[in-house]
């Protein structure tokens, strides 16, 4: 049962998957929440039939967006090379966080300190 709860909505991943990979655009494709805090985000990981392009993730995007209302469709369309599968063929759930993070920049800590630094500035003006 891959049925998750956002904002009171009850969301079927497999749903999403599904309709992901009947498109003519979609080899294979799994949807997965990221879950920061009280915050969750759909991300859906897809394999696609050509080497991708942003083009092709928007018409995906809109594809979903026919199908689905805002809470129900993911906030993020990831191009991936393959999914990982376990030794039995099904897609390896504990390594799509592992591919993820690959696909993801790494938050530097530079950025964050430029971030507080930005805010003690606006505080400093303020008081």
């Amino acid at each position: 049962d891959r049925q998750i709860k956002i904002d009171g909505h009850r969301i079927e991943l497999s749903g999403i998957d599904h309709l992901l990979r009947a498109h003519s655009l979609v080899r294979d494709a799994v949807t997965l929440p990221e879950i920061s805090g009280a915050v969750v985000r759909l991300v859906s990981l897809v394999v696609l039939v050509t080497g991708g392009s942003e083009a092709d993730l928007a018409e995906l995007g809109r594809a979903l967006a026919e199908s689905f209302p805002t809470y129900h469709r993911p906030q993020e369309i990831i191009a991936v090379d393959a999914l990982p599968l376990n030794a039995n063929g099904k897609i390896d759930r504990q390594r799509l966080a592992e591919l993820l993070r690959l696909h993801r920049p790494p938050k530097s800590a530079s950025s964050a300190c430029s971030l507080r630094s930005k805010i003690a500035d606006i505080w400093s003006e303020l008081l």
